[in-house]
């Protein structure tokens, strides 16, 4: 089996550099065009199951992505964005300022326990519940998630092994992150594509 992981396009919180969790925030003109430009790359693939986050971000994209509902979309809250609560819809600029190195370091490892939010093993664990449950399916070959970055870092974190920091792991918008399971293990064989991978 094969995951494609997609991230939605670029949001107004993106765009403005607000952090964003999980705020119900727009695509921007652009991020539209990213998604239908990601739509045309996966034109001909047909997916078996196509998962998404229950956050409006994600569920604009699936609906450029995937115009024609050949299979019902399947809501998942396990797929959302980390949650980091009251800082949502604040500029990451005056967050800075605001807590220093202590939002820098829950930001880069997406660990936002100290601020009454997720840690980042919470969130790691949740995407491995996915991954776990997803297995279980013996019947899908291909299957596709629209989701967020963080979280996306997270399925990679449980494949390849620790949390990477947002410095040395970015995920662009409307990119593939592809897993594939083998009927034993997940193994991460694409990052950051935007190209066709079937």
């Amino acid at each position: 089996m094969k995951l494609y992981l997609l991230r939605h396009g670029q949001t107004e919180g993106n765009a403005k550099m607000v952090i964003q969790g999980w705020t119900p925030t727009p695509l921007t003109a652009q991020g539209q065009k990213q998604a239908e430009r990601l739509r045309d790359v996966l034109s001909d693939v047909r997916f078996d199951r196509i998962f998404s986050s229950d956050i409006y971000r994600t569920r604009q994209t699936g609906d450029i992505v995937f115009p024609e509902r050949y299979v019902p979309f399947e809501y998942d809250a396990r797929l959302r964005e980390v949650n980091n609560t009251a800082l949502a819809g604040t500029p990451s600029a005056e967050l800075r300022k605001i807590y220093g190195d202590k939002y820098r370091k829950a930001s880069r490892h997406l660990s936002f326990e100290e601020f009454g939010g997720e840690s980042a093993e919470e969130l790691m664990a949740r995407t491995k519940d996915f991954l776990d449950d997803l297995a279980k399916d013996k019947k899908s070959k291909l299957v596709a998630a629209v989701t967020h970055g963080g979280t996306i870092r997270a399925f990679v974190a449980n494949v390849i092994g620790g949390m990477p920091d947002s410095k040395s792991v970015v995920i662009e918008n409307c990119t593939v992150t592809a897993l594939e399971y083998n009927g034993k293990i997940w193994r991460l064989i694409g990052i950051n594509d935007c190209r066709e991978l079937h």
